[in-house]
């Protein structure tokens, strides 16, 4: 994942599980584990250092952007491997959203980038009829809808409403 040039503190990640799994915890890398012919780009670029994390559930009602939350989620931006963020709830709709970067040593590059992202659990009683990799898509999930993260009173972001806006061409 990859956010928009300066979309950084505010920036969030959305995934949907079926609602018969059960997520025991994510674990989150806190930034672009990779390098290449310009040199480290974990250490280059913004890093997450805090994480607020919600669980909103399968439903369809509007979400007033507080609701579901399940607290705040320090990582520790020097570690390259995924960190573990304690969950407990069934599956449905939940939200990343970036609290706290770290810059990288190369100020001019205004995003953030996750290497990876793994959700871990119970998939219930549905399960792959052989090992495989689970359906995996990037961009708007159909199904439960629900609206994206907005800002609230007591977490205030002005870049939010900017990002709720849908990219052109989006409906």
């Amino acid at each position: 994942w990859n956010s928009k040039t300066d979309d950084l503190v505010g920036a969030y990640v959305s995934f949907a599980v079926p609602a018969e799994a059960h997520v025991k915890r994510i674990e989150l890398s806190a930034g672009f584990d990779k390098s290449g012919p310009q040199g480290d780009y974990f250490a280059m670029n913004h890093r997450i250092t805090k994480v607020r994390v919600f669980a909103l559930g399968n439903t369809e009602k509007p979400w007033d952007g507080v609701e579901g939350a399940l607290g705040d989620f320090t990582l520790d931006p020097n570690e390259r491997r995924p960190q573990p963020i304690p969950i407990d709830k069934p599956g449905g709709v939940f939200v990343i959203r970036i609290v706290g970067v770290v810059a990288g040593t190369k100020k001019e590059w205004r995003e953030l980038a996750l290497s990876e992202l793994h959700v871990m659990g119970d998939p219930g009683p549905r399960r792959l009829s052989h090992a495989r990799m689970p359906d995996v898509s990037i961009g708007r999930y159909a199904s439960p809808m629900t609206a994206p993260p907005k800002p609230s009173a007591e977490d205030p972001d002005p870049t939010a409403q900017r990002r709720m806006q849908p990219a052109e061409g989006e409906p």
